[in-house]
């Protein structure tokens, strides 16, 4: 009896041991568990979060689901702090969370500016994962720290059990066998109670869905998590099974027959998306499903592949999705054509009425084309609308077999679409630049299709637009013109193949002279004297005209200083601006600087910009010529007339002089409408208080017509053709001897001054 006493007082005292260790377990080890996964899942929520709202710039919904998270996240931290696992680790975890929660700010700040900073956004993106993958990194390790304790306990559990078996066969081998059998009875309970309290516990605190079923598919268990998400479809607790999915048994048998330790799923259930895995439990001949509600997830990776692939104002399929498409086209050898569709003159729309209307536009637009597409495709194949970016659509219709076939769409599409579209109460009458190419025809790659659109498209839009155009072999041949005469261009500027011609400007009746006009040249060692007009454009379209307008600026002040040097006065250097130097970088500070360096009074300098310019963009107008004015230098609207100048605007460029443009000169004598516009101008100027000069005067006939109609200032063939400066040296003397003399010289027919 005394034997069996101490061996009941040391089976005690072990068997407490052993239920500290689990008590240890389900109040410790399992809430840490517990933590860690709520902290984890709270985790990864947080970079869709963010990755949405820089796809969607919704501030109100991401601050929403940000707080909510930040919320889980900081409950978790909590939890972690109060679990006993490593200290260190929950401290970086928490500084990780720290600046991610910072980080997440910043970049609420920096997308809800006005101009948002594309490229601050993308890094404060990177940095956010990488402070959740530092967090997810430390969960990690709090978890293997987690399971290195309950693998602790457990051995210690292990190791107290043993010691009770044997203690108890040391004392009672002998003598007391009934005891040692109470004894192992004993330790199996204890270990049994474990594992029961184990898999007892952990199902009933998830708060995902866990359920135990047999082999033939059939439920036995569902924890509270199961539970809560058949009462949020609705649905009683003895529906457990439609949470399954209903290939269930057939997973289960092979799972079986295969030995694995786990299989994955993701099915539809309750019209719920759900993702799970199923563990088998063979001393059981159960199986545990442990199953996610993905809904929300599935959700927003659809919203961002459709947003990836369709134009966000009128829900189009945008460029991707169209080269999507001609490639697969293509690859399988079918046969089609490409439309490219350009909206003429959009810029000005928006520039008028703002971007919402143009957005509005850009719908009516759409809608007017798919009834186009659908009107002229019908009956042929299949076709279908993309918007590829600004004012341009795009449609790749299959089954077009010939040019001929794809004109006659397009002269179909074109008739459609003419008609005026009701825009805010607005009737806009839109007009289209169409270019069109067929494949494998014009190419077997869709590069080189949507190349071949794009410049039958170019075509149409260099000639004015609304019109329509077909690829063919010579407008590669027109590509390749202007990429020669491009890097011939180049080389120019570069050799010194530019020059400066200087036409004289003077006094209608007594042919004084007042100024001459800077005209651009260039010779081409082989072509010759280029003509102004044809690269002049290539300047333009390539930004070329820039180093060289500043090398024309520069040059025309360097002559008017040197002809000031000889004693020549009263005159202007009168220099033409291009559209892109006008808009492009800051003209005041780089003609500042020219007339600073070449030591000229800007006084000397008038600057010339053409009506069209000039009314692009009024307020910048207005600011750049007053800031050309402040300057000192004269402002002069080339080509008046033939704009869109509003009187309003006019009044209001602080401006000194209107040329009148050749166009009305050259009928002047013989034209009533030219010369009555020619009068209107100059009343026009005259009551504006503005200089007026009239350019292109070739006869005696233009210049009496021009004097009697009240115009005093004339350049033209008439009184000299442009030439460089050296030419000019007789006409500079004539003028020079004529002023000093007080000599009138009235312009004879026919003749030019000398």
């Amino acid at each position: 009896m005394l034997l069996a006493l101490l061996v009941s007082v040391f089976t005690f005292v072990r068997g407490h041991a052993v239920n500290t260790t689990t008590a240890g377990f389900v109040g410790q080890d399992l809430p840490a568990f517990t933590s860690l996964f709520d902290l984890k899942l709270a985790v990864m929520s947080e970079e869709p979060i963010v990755y949405d709202y820089y796809a969607t710039q919704d501030s109100t919904r991401f601050r929403v689901s940000h707080a909510t998270n930040a919320q889980r996240i900081a409950r978790g931290l909590v939890l972690l702090k109060n679990s006993g696992l490593d200290a260190a680790s929950v401290s970086e975890i928490e500084e990780h969370y720290l600046q991610l929660g910072r980080l997440a700010k910043e970049l609420d700040r920096t997308l809800d500016r006005p101009s948002v900073d594309w490229v601050r956004a993308s890094a404060l993106l990177s940095s956010i994962s990488d402070h959740a993958e530092g967090i997810n990194r430390g969960v990690d390790h709090l978890m293997q720290v987690a399971s290195g304790n309950v693998e602790e306990r457990g051995k210690h559990t292990r190791q107290e059990v043993s010691g009770i078996v044997t203690m108890v066969a040391a004392f009672s081998v002998a003598t007391l066998i009934l005891l040692i059998a109470t004894g192992y009875s004993l330790g199996a309970y204890i270990a049994e109670s474990t594992r029961r309290r184990q898999l007892a516990l952990f199902p009933e605190r998830n708060p995902h869905p866990i359920l135990s079923v047999h082999a033939d598919g059939t439920p036995v268990y569902a924890n509270r998590g199961a539970l809560n998400m058949l009462a949020e479809c609705g649905l009683p607790p003895t529906h457990v099974h439609r949470l399954l999915p209903g290939d269930l048994p057939k997973r289960l048998a092979a799972l079986k027959q295969s030995g694995g330790s786990m299989d994955a799923l993701e099915y539809q259930a309750c019209g719920r998306a759900l993702s799970g895995e199923i563990h088998p439990l063979p001393d059981y001949d159960l199986f545990h499903v442990y199953l996610s509600d993905v809904s929300e997830r599935r959700q927003f990776e659809e919203t961002l592949i459709h947003r990836a692939y369709h134009d966000a104002v009128t829900n189009l399929p945008n460029r991707y999705s169209f080269h999507e498409t001609l490639s697969e086209a293509l690859a399988h050898g079918r046969r089609g054509a490409v439309l490219l569709l350009s909206v003429d003159r959009f810029r000005l729309f928006v520039d008028s009425f703002g971007h919402a209307a143009g957005d509005e536009v850009l719908k009516a637009v759409a809608a007017r084309l798919d009834q186009a597409l659908r009107a002229s495709w019908s009956a042929s194949g299949v076709s279908r609308l993309f918007r590829m970016d600004s004012a341009q659509f795009a449609i790749v219709a299959r089954g077009v077999e010939s040019a001929a076939e794809l004109d006659e769409h397009a002269r179909l599409l074109r008739e459609v679409i003419a008609g005026p579209v009701k825009v805010k109460d607005r009737e806009l009458l839109l007009s289209f630049s169409i270019g069109g190419s067929l494949f494998p025809i014009d190419g077997l790659d869709a590069e080189v299709v949507v190349r071949s659109a794009d410049r039958a498209m170019q075509s149409i839009r260099k000639q004015g637009g609304n019109g329509y155009c077909h690829y063919g072999p010579q407008l590669d041949a027109q590509y390749l013109e202007l990429l020669e005469m491009e890097t011939a261009l180049r080389l120019a500027h570069e050799r010194g193949e530019m020059a400066l011609h200087f036409q004289p400007q003077v006094n209608i009746r007594t042919g004084a002279l007042i100024g001459f006009e800077a005209l651009l040249r260039w010779r081409h060692p082989e072509h010759g004297m280029m003509p102004t007009q044809r690269f002049i454009a290539v300047a333009e379209d390539t930004g070329l005209i820039i180093p060289i307008g500043e090398w024309v600026l520069r040059t025309a002040c360097v002559q008017a200083r040197e002809w000031l040097g000889t004693g020549l006065r009263n005159f202007t250097m009168g220099v033409n601006v291009s559209a892109r130097q006008f808009t492009t970088g800051d003209l005041p500070a780089t003609v500042s600087r020219i007339v600073q360096e070449t030591r000229l009074d800007p006084s000397y300098l008038e600057l010339e910009i053409t009506e069209s310019v000039a009314m692009h963009d009024v307020e910048r107008t207005i600011a750049t010529l007053s800031a050309l004015r402040d300057i000192g230098v004269k402002l002069a609207i080339d080509d008046f007339g033939t704009g869109y100048s509003s009187l309003s605007y006019l009044k209001r460029f602080p401006i000194h002089r209107l040329k009148i443009d050749k166009s009305f000169v050259r009928n002047v004598a013989s034209d009533l409408n030219d010369a009555a516009i020619t009068r209107a101008i100059i009343a026009l100027a005259r009551s504006l208080k503005l200089g007026l000069i009239a350019e292109g005067v070739e006869t005696e006939a233009q210049r009496a017509m021009l004097a009697r109609c009240g115009c005093k200032e004339i350049q033209g063939y008439l009184v000299a053709r442009p030439a460089p400066a050296s030419e000019l040296q007789q006409f500079l003397s004539g003028n020079a001897q004529r002023q000093r003399l007080g000599i009138k010289i009235i312009l004879p027919e026919g003749h030019l001054l000398q």
